[in-house]
């Protein structure tokens, strides 16, 4: 055997390994170390998509503000127009109401109110209003008169005695005012009031009143009066020469008259208080003699 031929061809192909090896090898490390240009290329791609990015984040951040500037708009302009039409309406209407006269009407009269008196002659009243319509502006208020006023209850009153006698005057003053008699003795029909002093006419008549007071010592001189609606009717005049102390007695003045006396009529006594005696000492009385037809 050629042992010669063997190694020789044995270098050969060792040979042609290595450069084979050698060949793969910088092909190799030419694909595993590409150039400059293709290193920095992804790097412009990312920079490329980073922009475009940008730039639809840009894109997409003025329409939404082009968006929300047309919602805004559109809901002034909503605004706007319902203003718009309120201010027509309420133009309308006061054109209806100032420009276009209308007369005012009446409303149905209301109810009668209650008499003022049970008995003997009152008075009772209805009353309406000028509002259906209103006048306008320039037209015309309503005709006649808003209340109306009539007599009731002119039937004789059942109770036809009228009597009062009331004793004790209240000495609470030094001043001229009504004499307040603080006790009754006989009250019908509940003319006399003690609490004001006056005796209230409830029946229309003719009446007779009689008055009595004593004088208190040390008054000096006096007048009183008995008084039908704040006018004098009777006159009582004391005016003693020396009354400086109580040996000269005791004094009273007294007076008595007839009227005629409308419903509601007062009579009072007037006088000061202080002047006089209380208890039994002074009265006023009167009585009812003949009641008007």
């Amino acid at each position: 055997m050629d042992f010669n031929y063997i190694n020789t061809e044995t270098r050969d192909r060792e040979t042609s390994f290595y450069e084979n090896t050698e060949v793969l090898t910088a092909s190799t490390l030419e694909h595993v170390n590409p150039s400059k240009s293709e290193i920095d290329q992804p790097e412009k791609d990312e920079g490329r998509y980073e922009q475009l990015h940008s730039e639809r984040k840009i894109t997409n951040g003025k329409d939404f503000q082009q968006d929300d500037t047309l919602r805004r708009i559109q809901i002034l302009i909503y605004i706007y127009g319902g203003l718009l039409a309120v201010l027509y309406v309420t133009a309308i209407v006061l054109i209806i109401v100032v420009a276009v006269p209308k007369d005012g009407g009446w409303t149905s009269w209301g109810s009668w109110i209650s008499c003022s008196e049970s008995c003997g002659g009152g008075f009772q009243s209805r009353s309406r209003t000028c509002s259906n319509p209103i006048p306008s502006l320039h037209a015309n208020n309503c005709d006649g008169s808003s209340i109306e006023v009539k007599a009731c209850n002119r039937h004789p009153c059942t109770q036809q005695n009228v009597a009062f006698t009331a004793k004790d005057v209240y000495r609470n003053s030094s001043s001229d005012s009504t004499l307040l008699f603080q006790r009754t003795e006989l009250n019908i029909a509940n003319g006399y009031s003690n609490s004001t002093g006056q005796f209230t006419c409830k029946i229309p008549g003719v009446y007779h009143f009689v008055v009595t007071l004593t004088k208190a010592p040390k008054a000096g001189s006096l007048r009183t009066y008995l008084r039908i609606n704040g006018n004098i009717g009777l006159h009582m005049r004391f005016k003693p020469e020396d009354d400086d102390n109580d040996a000269f007695g005791i004094n009273m003045l007294t007076a008595a008259g007839t009227f005629h006396l409308d419903l509601n009529d007062v009579v009072d006594v007037y006088g000061v208080p202080n002047n006089f005696y209380d208890s039994d000492f002074s009265c006023f009385s009167g009585f009812l003699i003949t009641l008007d037809q």
